[in-house]
């Protein structure tokens, strides 16, 4: 895919050893006050706006911008697809985001969704009245893996934060916050393939995100193990998506 007009500058000589597992990957560049560089750098989903959400040059943790969120409105989404569902190698959803602000009781903020109708979702990233990340995991055959209560690591208000969700097939689920390892959730069981749409900043058009998305990557792998690693950068995850 052409760089063109997304304005991401410079792999500064990065690689990324889990390239050809990476099926999405979006990094938000581009320029102040417009949605041009809201895409998907790999080339293979695209996403649907909806509430006008838009790049800001003015809160960012690198590159250019980030996308700004209204947490009322604004969200985006992508068709489901076999990309979003886990592998017999794996899968890793990671990202940097920004919270602005705590939910009220009973409420969370969104990171990402992807819905199915058999078990309402097949998993979900949020954070709930604690400032807390919360995972969702739907099993396919034997009801939930996981409830999105349980504390899977803080996120302090107003910082970037990177988090990941590994799922190492056969073994469990590992949760990330920050490059170490806060939480596992010992399931040999994989999560359901969804059959719906896939959200980012809403669950399925509520519980909106309040903040700012710097990142957000989708690997078919087991990108993390083992209790702590580097935070990836902005050349870490423009090798992602490009060869």
């Amino acid at each position: 895919m052409s760089l063109g007009p997304i304005l991401v500058s410079g792999g500064g000589g990065v690689t990324d050893p889990f390239q050809a597992d990476v099926v999405f990957t979006a990094l938000f560049q581009g320029p102040d006050a417009t949605n041009t560089g809201i895409v998907d750098l790999t080339g293979s989903h695209s996403l649907t706006l909806s509430g006008t959400p838009l790049l800001t040059s003015a809160t960012k943790s690198f590159g250019k911008s980030s996308l700004a969120l209204n947490g009322s409105s604004q969200y985006m989404t992508a068709a489901n697809s076999a990309d979003f569902h886990t592998t017999a190698s794996g899968f890793t959803f990671d990202g940097i985001v920004r919270r602005n602000g705590t939910p009220i009781s009973g409420q969370f903020f969104t990171i990402a969704q992807l819905l199915d109708s058999g078990v309402t979702q097949s998993f979900a990233i949020n954070i709930n009245t604690n400032g807390q990340f919360g995972v969702a995991l739907g099993g396919s055959s034997n009801g939930d893996i996981s409830g999105s209560t349980t504390n899977r690591g803080a996120i302090a208000d107003t910082t970037f934060t990177h988090f990941a969700l590994v799922h190492d097939p056969g073994v469990e689920y590992r949760f990330y916050v920050g490059g170490s390892l806060t939480s596992t959730i010992s399931s040999a069981t994989a999560f359901a393939d969804g059959d719906g749409t896939l959200y980012l900043g809403a669950s399925s058009g509520a519980f909106w995100f309040p903040g700012h998305f710097q990142a957000l990557r989708v690997t078919q792998n087991v990108r993390y193990t083992g209790s702590s690693y580097t935070v990836p950068g902005f050349a870490d995850y423009v090798a992602s998506a490009f060869v």
